[in-house]
Order: structure tokens, then sequence, then C-alpha cells
């Protein structure tokens, strides 16, 4: 509950020391409030995708995705070797 409404809190802690304190303490607890919150953001999702619920599906369609991506960039290939720009 409290990892939830972390963010908020940072911000918020932040927004308000930098009231108080307009210079370089509060400009710092901002961009450290932002590192957190980014860090625990990309570590959440990390963590979520490597969960095997969200693995079995890649796997399934990575077949497909690597053939349409395939197609894709085979065709953009010979749209350059024939270009005459």
């Amino acid at each position: 509950m409290i990892l939830e409404r972390l963010p908020n809190l940072l911000i918020a802690g932040a927004a308000h020391l930098t009231g108080v304190l307009s210079s370089g303490p509060g400009v710092a607890l901002i961009l450290v409030c932002g590192f957190l919150i980014s860090f625990l953001g990309h570590g959440a999702w990390a963590v979520a995708l490597s969960l095997a619920p969200f693995r079995a599906p890649n796997a399934r369609a990575r077949a497909g995705v690597e053939g349409a991506l395939g197609v894709f960039f085979a065709f953009a290939a010979f749209k350059l070797a024939t270009s005459r720009s």
C-alpha cells in the first residue's frame, strides 16, 4: 500500500522542501526523488516482465514477430537499394 503512494510522497516532499529551501538542497532533493521514482518504476517493470505469465505469451509470439520484422526490414533494404536519390 505504501509503495503505491511512494512516488507521490517523494514528489510532494521535494516540492514542499523546494518551496522552503529555494537553493541547492531543494533542487538536489528533486533530482534524488526523480531518480528514486525512475529506479523503482523501471525495477518494477523488470521484475514483472521477467515472470512466467509475461514470458509465456512472448515466447509464443516470438516467431511471428521476428518474421514480421524480417519482412519489414527486407522491404526497407530493397527500397534503399533501389532508390535513385
